[in-house]
């Protein structure tokens, strides 16, 4: 599936199945983590998330937090939380794993 999402159109921490994703078009900022992060009321939305609470968490828990470009590839495994921040407009390719255990 391609997607294209403007400036600053972000997803919550959420967890889906195994994902591949790739940039065509625009950064986007990725932060994964393997188990729920602390500090995430359902009252903030991704920016604010990222801007407001991320900087105050004790970053003892483990976090992935990484910038894709145009050309980049980046392999989301089963169950890990992701948020996603567009850095400017996008244009990006995603395909999902659904399979039943």
């Amino acid at each position: 599936m391609f997607y294209k999402e403007d400036v600053l159109s972000c997803l919550l921490l959420r967890v889906l199945r195994v994902s591949t994703n790739g940039m065509v078009e625009g950064p986007q900022r990725w932060i994964l983590s393997a188990k729920k992060p602390s500090g995430l009321p359902e009252r903030y939305s991704a920016a604010q998330w990222l801007k407001d609470v991320y900087p105050t968490i004790d970053h003892t828990e483990e976090f992935y937090d990484c910038t894709i470009r145009p050309g980049d590839i980046i392999y989301v495994p089963d169950n890990m939380y992701h948020l996603t921040v567009n850095i400017a407009d996008t244009v990006f390719m995603s395909s999902f794993e659904y399979f039943s255990k």
